[in-house]
């Protein structure tokens, strides 16, 4: 059974380090929620990486999504636009094919369908990593 879905695709990016690039898409069962789009640039870091909602990719393959960092829509000619902003107001717009795009989410879906997340999620083994940070201690006196 497969256990992680990934693809590479060729996209043009705009932006100050533009043109023909690629960009891998990752989705692991471990984050059900998450899709990785990494552009490689041969660093040793391996390149810039987002993570997004899987379900922001699928609303942008039909219509406008997103209303924060990163937006996306359908383009002409069978291409889908996903706008980036950076936290330091850096901007990049990628144009990648709707098709292939489709049929990556497709591949996810196979592995964890939609609605089913939560079964994926890894539970914690320590309760504290739910809520970390300073907590109040814990009484049974009620006002």
């Amino acid at each position: 059974m497969r256990t992680c879905v990934e693809r590479h695709l060729p996209v043009h990016v705009f932006g100050p380090t533009g043109g023909r690039r690629a960009m891998v898409l990752g989705y692991h069962p471990g984050d059900p929620y998450a899709v990785r789009l990494t552009f490689p640039d041969g660093a040793p870091d391996g390149g810039v990486t987002w993570l997004i909602a899987r379900d922001l990719l699928a609303a942008g393959l039909t219509g406008p999504a997103g209303n924060g960092a990163v937006r996306i829509r359908p383009w002409p000619n069978g291409r889908l636009r996903l706008a980036f902003r950076g936290a330091d107001g850096a901007r990049a717009t990628v144009l990648a094919p709707t098709a292939l795009l489709a049929e990556f989410l497709s591949a996810t879906h196979t592995l964890v369908p939609p609605g089913a997340e939560p079964a994926h999620q890894p539970a914690p083994t320590d309760p504290s990593t739910l809520f970390p940070g300073p907590h109040p201690p814990l009484t049974t006196d009620h006002p």
